[in-house]
């Protein structure tokens, strides 16, 4: 069915669903040809369901013949983490690995790119296989609480330098409370 489908313009990767029993059989009497052969095919695009009937041992000589339909789930490439990384990791693209997900299993906030999950980090636990949502990242944190970092102000020609202290975490381009320590 798979190849018949491809040979009808299907193009994406996709599994099969069929309605009705898990795995579609056809009994033969014994001593004949194990080949199965698809007579018909129907193909709804829009709605991504097919029907078929399969014949067996050919469409010429047809000793048995199975009626199947299903749907057809496409799959979509999700960058998933390879290892188990906790809240502070900041990602790498060596840290990121694919998997093939259905569409239909995907929620609105499931990340579909790997430039969205390189110098991220994770806010919580981050499970090794499993698809990361927006929500479960943030910009790594730059300067803690409580750390001295250096203030320093430029203007033209004139530099001023001193030590401070920082009153609140604090991502890239994030503004940050600090105290002078001078």
């Amino acid at each position: 069915i798979s190849t018949a489908l491809k040979d009808e313009g299907l193009e994406d990767r996709f599994e099969l669903t069929f309605y009705g029993t898990a795995e579609p059989t056809i009994v033969l009497p014994s001593g004949e040809a194990t080949d199965m052969q698809i007579a018909d095919l129907n193909f709804d695009r829009q709605n991504d369901r097919f029907e078929a009937r399969l014949v067996a041992p050919s469409v010429e000589k047809p000793k048995a013949e199975l009626l199947i339909s299903g749907k057809i789930e496409r799959l979509l490439p999700v960058p998933v983490i390879k290892t188990t990384l906790s809240r502070g990791d900041i990602i790498d693209s060596y840290d990121i690995e694919w998997i093939d997900m259905k569409s239909s299993d995907l929620q609105d906030d499931i990340i579909l790119s790997a430039d969205e999950l390189v110098d991220m980090a994770p806010r919580r636990i981050l499970v090794s296989g499993k698809p990361v949502r927006r929500i479960d990242l943030e910009y790594p944190q730059l300067v803690g609480r409580g750390q001295t970092i250096s203030i320093t102000y430029n203007d033209g020609l004139l530099n001023l330098t001193t030590k401070g202290k920082s009153m609140q975490n604090g991502a890239k381009g994030d503004i940050v409370r600090v105290v002078n320590l001078s």
